[in-house]
């Protein structure tokens, strides 16, 4: 599912169920956040981009084609300066996977890539 940024909490189960691996884009928590605030809401505009969630229900969510900094996984904050969502952080290790091998497993190549060994043999 590319471009699940509005994926809603109840969603999340649904693609765990027909095993739907979502990307989100979370740079949108940095450029859009306001504007998503005006349009949407609060409420939703905080839940752009579900990545927390999504890990801990044990799914393999991507991030997709970053073309800034990679810290808005780990802050949420947008232009603005305010806290978006800052219950959907990940961790520094979860936002490498999240642009490697779940990249790979969400393209069915997680057995042809290199990398995938080093991120399950160690501590996440």
């Amino acid at each position: 599912m590319i471009h699940a940024q509005f994926t809603r909490k109840d969603q999340l189960d649904k693609y765990v169920e027909y095993k739907i691996t979502p990307s989100f884009y979370t740079l949108h928590t940095y450029y859009f956040a306001e504007a998503h605030i005006a349009n949407r809401g609060t409420e939703q505009a905080m839940y752009i981009g579900p990545m927390r969630d999504a890990i801990d229900k044990g799914l393999r969510p991507t991030n997709h084609f970053v073309v800034a900094q990679l810290e808005q996984m780990f802050k949420r904050i947008s232009r603005g300066g305010a806290e978006i969502g800052h219950d959907q952080r990940v961790t520094p290790m979860e936002g490498l996977k999240v642009m490697t091998i779940n990249v790979d497993y969400q393209c069915g190549e997680q057995d042809a890539k290199v990398h995938q060994q080093a991120f399950t043999s160690g501590p996440s």
